[in-house]
């Protein structure tokens, strides 16, 4: 497991649980919204996984100080700004809780060999919280959602940060981060859906885990998963 899956944090904030899954945060009159909700991403993700994660145990705690869109995933855990309370419980903007939850799958079950491939964690995590909102909220949410992306991406472009995602070029993990993993990736895996069908697509993704389960995933992995014949596509795509 990667390092920097193990995490922590601290701050004077109350307790609830409800059998596999906690939340940590300062204001818990929210805490059942928030675990039914929690429940919800969980058993959409393990569905479309077709694998449990490592942790049985999940556990979130909303944090002091850290900004509102702050998240960060670890090992059986998530943290996140308490000041995304209540956009989670009032406006149900799902999108950063589930994508902290699907790196349980996409980054932890599964992690990767280099930060060269470190759109494999990040792209999966936006692609998948995308993908579940299209199934809370319905298809135009989630078109709405990729349109945003789709924004985003020419933006990039426009200011010359576009690249491959597959890149190799970085110098230390800093410089491997930035957008471009999360956005491009989820755009990517997007359109390799709708290229392939939604069943061969999730099929690849099922295999993809119980391949990599234990070894660490690079994009020759991923291609393979998804059928040998994918690969020239990929190659252009990555």
């Amino acid at each position: 497991m990667q390092t920097y899956l193990f995490s922590f944090g601290v701050a004077r904030i109350g307790t609830a649980s409800e059998k596999n899954f906690s939340i940590h945060a300062s204001d818990l009159r929210s805490q059942q919204v928030v675990l039914a909700k929690t429940k919800d991403v969980y058993a959409f993700l393990r569905e479309k996984a077709d694998v449990d994660p490592l942790d049985a145990h999940y556990t979130q705690a909303f944090l002091p100080t850290l900004g509102r869109g702050f998240g960060q995933e670890a090992a059986g855990m998530a943290l996140m700004s308490e000041e995304y309370l209540p956009d989670l419980t009032d406006r149900d903007d799902v999108q950063l809780m589930a994508h902290e939850l699907a790196h349980q799958w996409w980054g932890v079950l599964v992690g990767i060999r280099s930060w060269s491939d470190f759109w494999l964690n990040e792209g999966f995590a936006e692609f998948m919280a995308d993908a579940y909102i299209e199934k809370h909220q319905g298809r135009a949410a989630y078109e709405r959602q990729i349109a945003e992306l789709k924004e985003r991406m020419e933006k990039l472009r426009e200011e010359g940060k576009d690249r491959p995602l597959h890149w190799e070029e970085w110098k230390d993990a800093h410089e491997a981060l930035g957008e471009i993993p999360y956005v491009k990736g989820a755009l990517f895996l997007d359109r390799l859906g709708t290229e392939l069908g939604e069943g061969r697509f999730w099929k690849g993704n099922w295999a993809l885990h119980i391949e990599e389960r234990a070894e660490a995933c690079r994009f020759r992995r991923f291609s393979a998963a998804h059928g040998r014949g994918q690969r020239s596509r990929f190659a252009r795509i990555v």
